[in-house]
């Protein structure tokens, strides 16, 4: 009879690396400014002047703009490659979850926001740029 223990096998760990502290505080952080880069995106993707309700005090110059917009997208993107992340390593599917039903939630009023931003006339401060 021998007394050898069996050792476990390593399982892998996991599409992240890192340690799962920061996975998880990116994909929080990615997942709670996700709906505002993604309202930001949509809003300067769609029009630049300033219409209905100005949320972003728009017309900006059209480099800054842009840079926010291309900012904006990087955000929204992160934020769904952080859930492929999530959702392949062990210790972050809670808040990759989390992540998930968040953004489920924020996608009435984040519409809602840009319709009210979008259509419209221009207020009586707007200055075309």
């Amino acid at each position: 009879m021998s007394t050898d223990v069996a050792t476990p096998e390593v399982s892998r760990p996991g599409l992240w690396r890192g340690p799962l502290w920061l996975g998880n505080a990116l994909i929080v952080v990615l997942g709670l400014l996700s709906p505002t880069a993604v309202f930001i995106a949509l809003r300067i993707g769609l029009i630049r002047s300033c219409t209905g309700i100005d949320f972003l005090h728009l017309p900006w110059h059209p480099a800054v703009s842009t840079a926010v917009m291309v900012l904006a997208i990087g955000v929204a993107l992160g934020s769904l490659v952080s859930l492929v992340f999530g959702y392949g390593t062990r210790g972050l599917r809670a808040s990759a979850i989390s992540l998930t039903v968040g953004g489920l939630l924020s996608v009435i009023p984040v519409l809602l926001a840009l319709f009210m931003s979008v259509y419209g006339d221009p207020g009586p401060v707007c200055n075309p740029v």
